[in-house]
């Protein structure tokens, strides 16, 4: 009897352990994963790509926001210049079947002497930059504080 008990709280202590780590494993980012970020070059305004380290975790929706925000930061590089303002924000990012739905502030668009491209320019890079590194999706759909943005139906 005396054994049965000592057997039943050791295979808890562990089951515990195992639940506890296992819950750890999949909230906590462990490790980070290598992004390529493309910036306009200064002199010659081509894109080139800028490497980073982000901490992607398992919730696709997270590492969409956390990939769009390091986008919204700009270059880390000084001989690369910014694809939207200083005051760029994304005020939501969601991912809902195949699609992402990206809604910016208006803040994003004002003009910055950093800023070479053209709006629609900076968006197109964006939308290639995310959706290189996430080949389940397949369409971004941007608005600028909830305005679809540069709507070509009209």
């Amino acid at each position: 009897m005396n054994i049965d008990r000592v057997l039943l709280w050791g295979v808890s202590l562990l089951g515990f352990a195992f639940l506890l780590s296992l819950g750890l494993y999949l909230l906590v980012p462990g490790a980070l994963t290598r992004v390529v970020l493309s910036f306009p070059e200064e002199i010659t305004a081509r894109t080139v790509p800028e490497i980073r380290y982000l901490p992607f975790n398992w919730d696709e929706e997270h590492n969409v926001r956390m990939l769009v925000n390091e986008i919204m930061l700009g270059p880390a590089r000084h001989d690369h210049e910014r694809l939207f303002s200083r005051h760029a924000v994304a005020l939501s990012v969601l991912v809902r079947g195949s699609t992402i739905y990206l809604d910016l502030g208006k803040a994003s668009f004002i003009p910055d002497p950093d800023v070479l491209y053209s709006p629609e320019t900076s968006l197109d890079v964006l939308k290639k930059t995310v959706l290189d590194h996430f080949r389940n999706l397949s369409a971004i759909e941007v608005s600028v504080e909830g305005q679809m943005a540069f709507d070509k139906t009209r």
